[in-house]
C-alpha cells in the first residue's frame, strides 16, 4: 500500500502471503522448517480466526514463471491471494496483523468484482496471458470465521464475480420493466412489493422495492391519470347504481364497503380507494361529492336525493354512460366512479317517489316516464336485514324491480359476507354486460382476508 493509504479505512482489501517469504527472512535465511501443508493449515486457521469479515482466499501452486534468454520456464512459488471483506471499515495495520502480511502484501480494493475473478485467474488479462485456470473449488470462504458449504460459495462466487455494474444493470433493466407494467395496468399497485420479493428475495427484494419508491409512486399515478383520462372519452365509463335499504345497524354499509372494496381491487386500485360521503350533520349542507378525489368508487351515505339534486340534477349525474361534472360548495370536479351504493334507511320506493315529486310540473304529468328515467339509473336494489339479504334487479322491459335472489349473510363473519359480495359482483357483471377482470376474485379473496388477518393481529397485541 502507498503510505498515504495507510492513514484511512477501507471495507475491502486483498493480499497474499507468500511460502517462500513466510520461512525466510528479508536477507533470504531460513527462518522456519515448516512444510507446505503444514504452512497451508497456519494461514487457513489464521484467516477462520477473522471475525465481523468474510474472506475468500486460494493457494496457488500452478502458476508460471515464463522462461527467459537465461533462465527455463518453471513453476512459481506457491503462494495464497485473498480478499477481505468487513462488516466495517478497518485500518490497513489491523488488516495486516490479522492476516500476517504487511504494507506489501496487501492492497485496498477498488473493483471487487476483477480481484476475485483473478483468484481462480479468470480476468480477461490472465485468461489472455494464459494462466492457469483455478476452479471455484480449490477456493475457501469463510464467514465471521464459519466456513461455507460449496453450493452456496459457489453462488456467492458467481454473483462477486459479476460485477456491481452488471447487477445494477440487470436491476434496473428488471425495474424498468415493472414500471412499464405498472402503467400499462399489467402490474396492480397492491401486488408491486411482491413482484420485489419475487424477483430478488425477501431482504434485497424490499430493499429494491424502498430504493425506488418514488419511481413506483410515479408510475402507479400516471397508470390512474390514463385510467382516468379513458373514463372522460365518450362512453369511457359505465357507472353501476346499487341502492341498500334496511333498518339501522342491519349491515348496509358494511356491504356496501365490502363490494366497493372488492370492484376497487379487481380494477387496480388499492381497496380502501372508495370515495365516501358523510351523513348531513344538523346546521351542515350535505355535499356528497366535496372530498371526491377519483376513487373509483363511491358510497353515499343517508343520501337524500331529492334535496342533494331533484329529479333533472340526479338523473344528469347518474346517468350511466360517461364522465358527468358535479358541483361542490368549493369547486366543480368530474366524479368518474364506476360503482355507486347508495345506503339509507328509506325504501327505494319512497327515495323514487321523492325525486318525481321534485321534478318540474312538466315530467310529472307522466310519472311512469319519470320512474323509468331513475329506476333504469339504479339497475340494483338491496334489501338487508339481520343476516339475510334480498337482491332485487331491474326489469326494463316490465318497467319494474323484481327479486333475482334471497342471501342468507353473516355480517360478523369476513368469509360469509365475501362470498355473498363476489356472488354481488357477479350480478353486477350480468347488468353491465362483459367487463375486464384485471385480478381474479379468488386473489382478491386472499389478499382482502390477509391483510385482515394482520389488522387482527395488530389489535390483539395492541
Amino acid at each position: 500500500m502507498y503510505k498515504n493509504e495507510l492513514k484511512k479505512r477501507y471495507r475491502i482489501f486483498s493480499g497474499v502471503r507468500n511460502y517462500e517469504f513466510d520461512i525466510h527472512d528479508a536477507d533470504g535465511n531460513l527462518v522456519s522448517n515448516i512444510s507446505i501443508d503444514e504452512w497451508k493449515q497456519s494461514i487457513i486457521e489464521t484467516f477462520q480466526k477473522i471475525d465481523n469479515a468474510e474472506i475468500w482466499f486460494i493457494f496457488h501452486d500452478k502458476d508460471i514463471i515464463s522462461a527467459t534468454d537465461t533462465e527455463e520456464e518453471k513453476i512459481k512459488p506457491i503462494h495464497c491471494h485473498f480478499v477481505l471483506k468487513s462488516d466495517n471499515a478497518r485500518w490497513p495495520q489491523s488488516v495486516m496483523k490479522s492476516t500476517g502480511t504487511n504494507e506489501r502484501e496487501i492492497e485496498k480494493v477498488n473493483s471487487i468484482s476483477g480481484t476475485m475473478r483473478y483468484l481462480t485467474h479468470t480476468t480477461d488479462k490472465s485468461m489472455n496471458d494464459s494462466k492457469y485456470r483455478y476452479g471455484i473449488s480449490e477456493l475457501y470462504f469463510f464467514k465471521n470465521g464459519v466456513k461455507i458449504d460449496d453450493d452456496i460459495k459457489r453462488e456467492e462466487y458467481t454473483s462477486r464475480i459479476v460485477g456491481k455494474e452488471a447487477h445494477t444493470d440487470k436491476e434496473n433493466e428488471f425495474i424498468n420493466e415493472v414500471l412499464v407494467a405498472i402503467v400499462d395496468g399489467k402490474i396492480l399497485e397492491s401486488e408491486i412489493r411482491e413482484v420485489f420479493i419475487k424477483e430478488f428475495g425477501k431482504t434485497k427484494g424490499i430493499v429494491v422495492y424502498l430504493k425506488k419508491i418514488k419511481e413506483i409512486e410515479k408510475a402507479v399515478r400516471e397508470y390512474r391519470k390514463i385510467f382516468l383520462q379513458e373514463k372522460m372519452k365518450v362512453n369511457g365509463r359505465r357507472l353501476t347504481t346499487i341502492y341498500l335499504e334496511g333498518d339501522s345497524n342491519a349491515g348496509k354499509t358494511t356491504i356496501a364497503s365490502t363490494i366497493c372494496g372488492i370492484s376497487n381491487l379487481m380494477h387496480g386500485f388499492p381497496e380502501e380507494n372508495t370515495h365516501k360521503s358523510s351523513s348531513k350533520g344538523k346546521g351542515v349542507t350535505y355535499d356528497p361529492f366535496q372530498s371526491y378525489n377519483n376513487q373509483y368508487s363511491t358510497i353515499l351515505d343517508e343520501l337524500m336525493p331529492e334535496t342533494a339534486f331533484g329529479f333533472s340534477d340526479f338523473n344528469l349525474v347518474f346517468d350511466r354512460n360517461g364522465a358527468v361534472e358535479v358541483s361542490s360548495r368549493h369547486y366543480n370536479t368530474f366524479w368518474l366512479s364506476d360503482l355507486c351504493c347508495i345506503v339509507k334507511s328509506r325504501s327505494l320506493g319512497d327515495a323514487i317517489n321523492a325525486l318525481i315529486a321534485s321534478a318540474n310540473a312538466d315530467d310529472r304529468k307522466d310519472p311512469d316516464n319519470a320512474f323509468m328515467q331513475i329506476a333504469r339509473r339504479i339497475p340494483l336494489n338491496l334489501i338487508v336485514s339481520t343476516n339475510h339479504v334480498s337482491v332485487r334487479k331491474f326489469n326494463i322491459l316490465k318497467r319494474r324491480y323484481e327479486k333475482i335472489g334471497d342471501f342468507n349473510v353473516d355480517l360478523e363473519n369476513l368469509d360469509s359476507t365475501y362470498n355473498f359480495c363476489s356472488k354481488l359482483y357477479d350480478i353486477i357483471e350480468s347488468v353491465e354486460g362483459e367487463k375486464s377482470k384485471l385480478v381474479p376474485l379468488s386473489q382478491v379473496h386472499a389478499k382482502m382476508m390477509k391483510d385482515r388477518a394482520i389488522q387482527q393481529n395488530i389489535n390483539e397485541k395492541g
